[in-house]
């Protein structure tokens, strides 16, 4: 996904939270609407106070004890969550008033500081991530909140070598498939990875890498401005190539009427 297409998803979910505000006054009602939204949000104030989590973010995170973060957490005096997953710089430019995504933030929940856990139900579960952070401004156009959603785009289930081969597939999903390089990322050769490979996961690498470009492609077709042509070329794919019998096979649909629907329910 593009930088520009980023900021414009950023600013649209800007607008709508920041009509939930208008509406309800940033009091307890505003939250409580944020309570029921289908995204793990995150929310603080200018001054990086945790004010507002809601109740899928907590269990997202590995079960969070929302009294441990709203009102006593502060992102600049103990950056500890941001820092556990190598995302604090991003969180820092967000509240310097950026509208940023990250597509691809290594989730290990393991991580997660155990003083915000609610005790005896931790997990070790580890994921990709999608972050998105944005400023909301108050009628003087300063700063008043600060908002984080995220969604997990990929679970990782195996082996340990099967997750590096994972990750090493989502970070690099816009080149070309190398059954080599894939390989080696786990310090396999590709003729014992492949079967490794499967028996941990029930797909193939290349199935697996494909799984891939057609979550990506299912984001790209969502923009209306976009032909599917051109969403085609942002995934690296060939709109007449055989991709587009891949996603039959996988959502049986084509693109066309994928899109045509998607943008329906929307």
């Amino acid at each position: 996904m593009t930088e520009n297409q980023d900021i414009i998803g950023g600013e649209m979910a800007n607008r709508i939270l920041q009509g939930l505000e208008d509406s309800f006054g940033g009091g307890k009602d505003f939250f409580e609407i944020l309570d029921m939204l289908p995204l793990n949000i995150l929310v603080f104030t200018a001054d990086g106070t945790a004010v507002f989590v809601n109740q899928k973010y907590c269990e997202s995170y590995g079960n969070i004890d929302p009294q441990k973060l709203i009102g006593t957490y502060n992102f600049f005096k103990d950056p500890v969550l941001a820092r556990a997953y190598k995302i604090e710089e991003f969180f820092r430019k967000v509240f310097q008033g950026e509208v940023l995504t990250i597509n691809c933030a290594r989730i290990d929940l393991e991580k997660m500081p155990l003083r915000f856990i609610k005790p005896g139900v931790q997990r070790s579960e580890s994921r990709i991530d999608r972050i998105s952070g944005f400023p909301v401004y108050d009628e003087d156009q300063k700063i008043k909140y600060v908002v984080f959603t995220s969604h997990a785009t990929t679970v990782f289930k195996g082996e340990e070598k099967t997750i590096k081969a994972q990750e090493y597939m989502c970070e690099h999903w816009l080149e070309d498939f190398c059954l080599d390089e894939v390989a080696k990322s786990c310090g396999f050769s590709k003729y014992y990875f492949s079967h490794f490979f499967k028996k941990h996961t029930g797909h193939t690498p290349y199935e697996y890498y494909k799984y891939i470009k057609i979550d990506k492609l299912k984001e790209m077709l969502l923009h209306p401005g976009m032909s599917i042509t051109e969403a085609f070329r942002e995934c690296g794919l060939d709109y007449k190539g055989q991709y587009v019998r891949f996603f039959k096979e996988i959502l049986g649909m084509t693109p066309s009427e994928y899109r045509k629907k998607a943008l329906q329910d929307q």
